[in-house]
């Protein structure tokens, strides 16, 4: 007794053509149904994500705009570095980074 070999490629386009032809596209796309449930600890997560990403908006804003000061004043040639800060802020984070 011989048993034939089954052509799976050409059942699986025998089932999608029976089901394209039963039902119009529009009743196939309604009948789809998705949808997600996040977890409390997730949702938690996602609000402090959108909240950090809010803060970091709005240091850039900060920052964008103490730039654009700056940049101002230096063609204004009304910006003066003062050596001794800027020493003193070179040592200090000498000191932090020896502490760290």
């Amino acid at each position: 007794m011989r048993i034939g070999g089954i052509n799976q490629t050409e059942m699986i386009a025998r089932y999608q053509n029976t089901i394209n032809a039963s039902a119009p596209k529009a009743e196939r796309a309604a009948a789809i149904h998705d949808s997600v449930e996040l977890s409390e600890g997730a949702q938690q997560y996602a609000a402090l994500v959108k909240q950090a990403r809010a803060q970091l908006d709005q240091a850039d804003a900060a920052e964008e705009s103490r730039v654009q000061d700056i940049a101002a004043r230096i063609h204004a040639g009304d910006y003066q570095v003062f050596a001794g800060a800027v020493a003193d802020s070179i040592l200090t984070g000498m000191n932090e980074g020896e502490q760290a």
